[in-house]
């Protein structure tokens, strides 16, 4: 449904990326001097164009392989396309992997406080949301243990509570 009343929060035109597939680690290397050539590409976008309006939420489904977590990537800017147009509006939080962004040795205390400055929060900012995200997460006295002592659960938890509570304009989540 297009809401011509705003533009689009997030918009893709015409993207296309390729990654190239080698044999081995040993390929890689060699690669490197080569700049590629005889290395076999695998296309994961092939010209895929879309919006995404302010409060739509949407799913993106297929197969293993299909491009679904590298349209993720383009979107919080992990990953980029070699050729097309990725337009986005908006302060992005991503939940892409459970420990992303985590310093397993750090406790969830400390953590809070990385990935705050990670997305580009001050120590006020932090300190507005701080308990929010701690009450969120539900981590009671484990929020000062180092992460590593986490279950996968409990990381997934303050990762949420934390990119929850900055209030992005986009959220993305993959696989989490």
């Amino acid at each position: 449904m297009e809401n011509q009343a705003t533009e689009p929060i997030i918009e893709f035109l015409d993207v296309k990326k390729e990654y190239f597939l080698y044999k081995n680690e040993k390929a890689r290397f060699k690669a490197i001097f080569t700049k590629n050539k005889g290395v076999k590409k695998h296309p994961a976008l092939k010209g895929v164009s879309f919006k995404i309006y302010p409060g739509e939420s949407v799913g993106i489904i297929g197969k293993n392989g299909a491009g679904k977590s590298t349209i993720l990537k383009m979107i919080t800017g992990v990953s980029f396309p070699n050729s097309g147009t990725i337009t986005v509006r908006g302060k992005v939080a991503a939940l892409l992997e459970l420990t992303a962004g985590f310093s397993l040795d750090m406790t969830g205390m400390e953590n809070i406080y990385l990935k705050g400055y990670l997305l580009g929060l001050n120590d006020d900012q932090i300190k507005e949301i701080e308990q929010d995200i701690i009450d969120f997460a539900d981590l009671g006295e484990y929020i000062d243990q180092p992460v590593r002592t986490y279950s996968s659960g409990m990381k997934m938890r303050l990762g949420f509570a934390i990119n929850i509570n900055i209030k992005p304009d986009i959220l993305v989540v993959d696989e989490a």
